[in-house]
C-alpha cells in the first residue's frame, strides 16, 4: 500500500493543496507510460487522458467530471506531453464530446489495473468488513479500511453513499449479533459472569462485548 496517498483515496476532486512529491508520484511518467499515451490519443487528447490516469493513481476513482483541475497539474502534464495546456479546465472542459471522455477512461481504467467492484468482490470487502468490527465500530476508520481494502485489491472505489450503506447494515448486524449473545448469558449465568462476559474480549478481536 502506498503510505503516501491514503488521505486521498476515495476522493473525486482534487485537494487543496497538491504537493509537489505527490505531484511527482502520480502525474509523473514513465517514457513507456508516455510512449502508451502518446500512441493511443490524438495530440489534443493526450494531457486529458494523462489527467483521468494520473487521478486514478491519487484517488482510486474517477475525477469529477465539472471539477477544477490545478494549473499546476495541468503545466506539469503539459511539459510531459508538449501539447497545449488550458490555465483553468475541467475534465469535461477538456473533451469535445462525452463518449471520448469516456472511451479514454475506460482506458486509463484498464491501463491502471484498477477493475470495478463486482459482486464477488463487493462480498469479500463486506466479509472483512465485519471481521474488522472486531476492533472498532467507528465508522470513520471502518471507512478508511474499506478504501484501503479496496484500494490494495485493485478495485477501483466506488460512491462513498454505498460504503456507508455497507457499514450501516454491517454494524447494525453486528449489534444484533451481541444483544443476542448478551441475552443468552444473562439467561444462563449468574451477575459476576455476566459482568465478567461483558468485560471480556469478543471472540476473535480485542473489543469487549460493552464495547
Amino acid at each position: 500500500m502506498r503510505r503516501w496517498g491514503l488521505a486521498y483515496l476515495g476522493r473525486s476532486t482534487f485537494p487543496k493543496n497538491l504537493s509537489e512529491f505527490e505531484l511527482q508520484r502520480a502525474f509523473t511518467f514513465t517514457h513507456r507510460e508516455r510512449r502508451d499515451i502518446r500512441k493511443a490519443f490524438r495530440v489534443r487528447y493526450r494531457l486529458a487522458a494523462a489527467l483521468q490516469l494520473g487521478f486514478l493513481r491519487l484517488s482510486g476513482k474517477s475525477l469529477a467530471s465539472i471539477a477544477y483541475v490545478p494549473t499546476l497539474v495541468l503545466h506539469h502534464l503539459g511539459r510531459q506531453f508538449r501539447g497545449p495546456v488550458p490555465d483553468l479546465a475541467t475534465l469535461r472542459a477538456l473533451y469535445r464530446r462525452r463518449p471520448t471522455r469516456f472511451e479514454h477512461y475506460r482506458w486509463a481504467l484498464e491501463y491502471s489495473g484498477l477493475m470495478k467492484l463486482d459482486g464477488r468482490g463487493a462480498a469479500n470487502l463486506q466479509q472483512e468488513l465485519r471481521r474488522r468490527t472486531h476492533a472498532t465500530l467507528a465508522r470513520p476508520r471502518l471507512e478508511q479500511h474499506a478504501r484501503e481494502w479496496l484500494h490494495n485489491h485493485f478495485y477501483l472505489i466506488p460512491h462513498p453513499r454505498r460504503i456507508t450503506r455497507w457499514l450501516r447494515l454491517i454494524i447494525r448486524s453486528v449489534e444484533a449479533d451481541d444483544y443476542r449473545e448478551l441475552q443468552r448469558r444473562t439467561r444462563s449465568g449468574e451477575p459476576q459472569t455476566v459482568v465478567t462476559a461483558l468485560l471480556g474480549p469478543r471472540s476473535g478481536g480485542s473489543a469487549t462485548a460493552l464495547d
